[in-house]
């Protein structure tokens, strides 16, 4: 199967916006004048919101709240008047990777975040240093959750509790999606960009069924974590890393293509 340039593919969770389909990463793109496709790879189901909500009602137990996507915000938001709850944490700071995840817990949950601007967890607990915490941190997380964050943490001897939110599945419709942009494309974009190692977990597979020649493709990785996925896991070649999650950055590591 040949290769064909001028599009750029994006491996996406379904979109965290809360406004609809909006995605802001294929309109910085497009406003770039590139083309785009987007994929969605992963589906997500809740879990242990019960026990989630135990800890939320007793803030006591806890020094701060941790989130690294907004998924897990979206999973405390699900627990019957969390706001309210919530009301007890005010005095615990809340930390936050990357801007998407900081602006849904700003719509959903009315809390502002403390690292946005950290691109991923390495980062954040660098961020989490700054300050020492009496009582364990909450840290809703999805089952595929590494354990980068809370290994560094507990290095400084900050101790963590993960609380498993969300299962992270495969989408029914990938390989389906993926035969209908060969057949519009006469072949597979060229320029393709992952934005977590799960997307590459799910779609490799099935791009070595369909034959489509990996090595050739122009990798771009959102984050160092998946760009040592790709290399270590997969032994493929990435040719551009956004340094952190978010639209800007990501036009900027595509452009460098």
């Amino acid at each position: 199967m040949k290769t064909v340039k001028g599009e750029v593919l994006l491996f996406r969770a379904p979109t965290d916006d809360i406004d609809g389909d909006y995605d802001p990463y294929r309109t910085k793109l497009e406003e770039a004048g590139l083309r785009t496709k987007n994929v969605t790879v992963l589906d997500f189901e809740y879990c242990n919101l019960h026990v989630l909500e135990q800890k939320i009602k007793n803030p006591s137990l806890f020094s701060g709240l941790v989130f690294t996507s907004p998924r897990a915000v979206r999973a405390v938001a699900c627990i019957k008047d969390a706001k309210s709850l919530l009301g007890g944490w005010q005095n615990h700071p809340v930390f936050v990777v990357g801007e998407g995840t900081s602006n849904v817990l700003k719509k959903l949950l009315h809390l502002n975040g403390k690292g946005s601007t950290t691109g991923n967890a390495s980062a954040l607990a660098d961020e989490i240093f700054q300050s020492k915490y009496e009582h364990p941190l909450l840290f809703p997380c999805g089952n595929l959750k590494r354990d980068e964050l809370s290994t560094k943490l507990s290095s400084k001897h900050i101790r963590v509790i993960a609380v498993t939110v969300y299962q992270t599945h495969v989408h029914p419709q990938l390989e389906q999606r993926l035969d209908e942009i060969v057949l519009q494309n006469s072949g597979f974009p060229e320029t393709v960009v992952y934005f977590s190692p799960s997307g590459m977990k799910y779609t490799i597979p099935i791009l070595e069924k369909m034959q489509v020649p990996l090595h050739q493709l122009k990798l771009v990785a959102i984050g160092p974590t998946t760009a040592e996925a790709a290399l270590s896991e997969y032994k493929l070649k990435v040719w551009s890393v956004a340094s952190k999650p978010t639209p800007e950055h990501l036009l900027e590591a595509v452009l460098k293509l």
